[in-house]
């Protein structure tokens, strides 16, 4: 049987070098060629979470795309709870109390 701390994690998760979340990769060589040479480094062993130290065009393009996918999310979350307010509101004049 194996031992438990000889498994590698399924993927590895990647923080840009803001500390914005990037897609998690399962390329371990690549992540330890990184760590060796020092471009990266271990924010956290359970779960794998590297921090990369360095920045690029094609990066800092995957970070603003996140970002604006985010500000979209809470868009419409906002958006949906001003309608719920608004039908409750709307709600609560039709009822009248005599």
């Amino acid at each position: 049987m194996a031992d438990m701390c000889s498994l590698k994690p399924v993927s590895i998760r990647i923080l840009s070098k803001n500390g914005m979340p990037l897609p998690p990769t399962g390329d371990y060589e690549r992540v330890l060629k990184l760590l060796k040479s020092g471009k990266a480094k271990v924010v956290s062993k359970n779960p794998a979470v590297v921090q990369l130290l360095y920045s690029t065009p094609k990066i800092e393009l995957l970070e603003t795309r996140l970002e604006n996918k985010k500000e979209g999310y809470e868009k419409e979350k906002e958006e949906k709870e001003l309608k719920k307010r608004a039908l409750i509101l709307k709600d609560s004049f039709k009822t009248k109390i005599y």
